[in-house]
């Protein structure tokens, strides 16, 4: 097998990654409907991004925040074209919900949605990180 042949396929390769629209919106959903997802198993589990369990409730039956589902139901994403490339957000417009998310005052801290992109959980890098890989996999068969 030549070599130099091998090359030129993996620079056809890196020319298609190279380029801004190989990352599509459909990716960047994809993504979002994944994390969308790891955000509502943490509802459900009451558990916060990194799996640690979120403080009991004493006031009410049931489990914290999923009184009125008016949060829980709010939580959505948003896939947008930068110019280094896609990005890909999720959270809520519920007005309290940093309240929860972060912990103020008298409110302990439920957190929902990770509050430091530097440090996400290994199961969102995990998303991102198939996501991906298996694009570039497509690309390259």
């Amino acid at each position: 097998m030549d070599i130099k042949h091998n090359l030129g396929e993996l620079q056809r390769y890196l020319e298609k990654v190279r380029d801004d629209s190989f990352f599509n919106e459909a990716d960047g959903n994809e993504i979002g409907e994944r994390l969308h997802d790891l955000v509502m198993a943490g509802f459900d589990r009451s558990e916060d991004p990194y799996g640690r369990a979120w403080p009991g409730i004493s006031h009410r039956e049931g489990k914290p925040l999923l009184d009125t589902f008016n949060m829980v139901s709010s939580i959505d994403y948003d896939v947008t074209r930068r110019s280094n490339g896609l990005q890909v957000s999720i959270g809520t417009d519920v007005e309290y919900a940093p309240v929860h998310n972060i912990g103020l005052g008298h409110v302990r801290q439920r957190m929902f949605i990770p509050t430091n992109s530097n440090k996400l959980p290994a199961s969102y890098n995990n998303v991102i990180i198939n996501v991906i890989t298996k694009k570039l996999e497509r690309a390259i068969q």
